[in-house]
């Protein structure tokens, strides 16, 4: 279990930026790159609903999380992801992609010293029902009104 740590919010900018980094990194297979990203204890979370294949528990520590991601990027460098939008996911710099399999999904980061501490990743459809309504549209209005949202229930 990771530690209670103070939270330090990233500056939105540097946030977006990084999001796009590890994007980037993570879906091109630049080990080099996204291990300079991540904390040493980072942990990655994963919630398909059973309803898309997800992770079946977190994944802590540095060693782990790359070993994850060098699979992962062969994934994606055989079918693909997109990006969608980069921005604010339930108050995280993060972002949107459609997979290959055409379903979105979100990545949202939680940064802390300026290093990815935690990854969590939604591939759960029930819980994207917004995002799919909002890709026919209004995408980012829909993605920005959800994150507030949600970053107001935490403050309660």
């Amino acid at each position: 279990m990771r530690e209670a740590r103070p939270r330090f919010h990233v500056d939105k900018a540097r946030g977006l930026e990084l999001a796009q980094a590890f994007f980037a990194a993570s879906r091109s297979g630049d080990m080099s790159a996204l291990g300079a990203m991540l904390a040493d204890d980072v942990s990655l979370h994963a919630d398909g609903g059973g309803k898309r294949p997800a992770l079946g528990r977190p994944v802590f520590g540095i060693g782990s999380v790359m070993k994850l991601h060098a699979q992962l990027a062969e994934v994606f460098r055989k079918r693909g992801s997109t990006l969608v939008h980069a921005g604010f996911i339930n108050g995280l710099p993060g972002f949107v992609t459609r997979e290959a399999d055409g379903e979105l999904q979100t990545t949202a980061l939680d940064i802390e010293n300026g290093k990815v501490a935690a990854i969590y990743v939604v591939r759960n459809p029930e819980k994207l029902q917004h995002l799919h309504r909002a890709s026919r549209g209004g995408f980012c209005a829909a993605v920005h009104k959800r994150s507030r949202r949600s970053a107001s229930s935490r403050g309660s």
